[in-house]
């Protein structure tokens, strides 16, 4: 009986999980609306203060684990998510350079190579009306791996806290604190090193990204 009940239960649900995808405007889509606040909070974060800005960023990134899982729970991926999800990864870690004045040469070409790359990847996948994150599955084999979901995340997860850690370190050079944490401390070193590193692999995925979307889009 209790299984049946089960069933039943779960049956309701995914009734009323379809009906909300067809009842919906995919412009009010639960993880569309999620990228709007995440666009809202970057575009507060420019008239604040940095300590204030890079709270905003914080909140913005931390709330890109959660639209993928909410596309995913209530059945509403779309074109217009990927783009969103796509799009504010990209400007919140431009704003985040130019708010901390990061304009050495590394980030520079990272930051060009990233929107190119995927601007271009994301039009490619858009045009087969497939999510972005989907249309890697017969490309390259590093791609692929790229793509396995517990490598994206820790690739973006670090990609990003190496941003993060150079923001702060970049506006909060002259805290006589954050000197001593971050230059005297080996583990601290490390660990910076290792986000760097994991963000130029990032990096060089961008040039298969961007082969792939030119390609793709060469061929319509």
């Amino acid at each position: 009986m209790d299984d049946i009940k089960t069933k039943k239960i779960q049956t309701r649900r995914m009734k009323q999980k379809e009906q909300m995808v067809v009842s919906t405007n995919k412009m009010f889509y639960i993880p569309n609306i999620i990228g709007y606040f995440r666009i809202f909070l970057l575009l507060i974060g420019i008239f604040l203060s940095h300590k204030y800005f890079i709270l905003c960023y914080f909140i913005s990134v931390s709330l890109d684990f959660f639209d993928g899982k909410a596309a995913r729970y209530f059945n509403q991926v779309s074109i217009l998510g990927g783009a969103l999800d796509m799009i504010t990864d990209r400007v919140g870690t431009m704003l985040l350079c130019m708010k901390g004045g990061m304009t050495d040469v590394f980030t520079l070409i990272y930051i060009f190579m990233d929107v190119l790359a995927h601007m271009m990847y994301f039009l490619s996948s858009a045009y087969q009306r497939i999510h972005h994150k989907q249309g890697h599955k017969n490309t390259n084999i590093l791609v692929r791996i790229y793509y396995n979901s517990y490598v994206l995340f820790t690739c973006v997860l670090c990609s990003e806290l190496f941003f993060i850690v150079k923001y702060i370190k970049k506006i909060f050079n002259n805290e006589n604190i954050l000197n001593n944490i971050t230059n005297n401390n080996i583990i601290c070193n490390i660990f910076y090193y290792f986000l760097y590193i994991i963000t130029l692999f990032k990096g060089f995925i961008n040039i298969f990204h961007l082969y792939m979307g030119i390609s793709l889009l060469s061929e319509i």
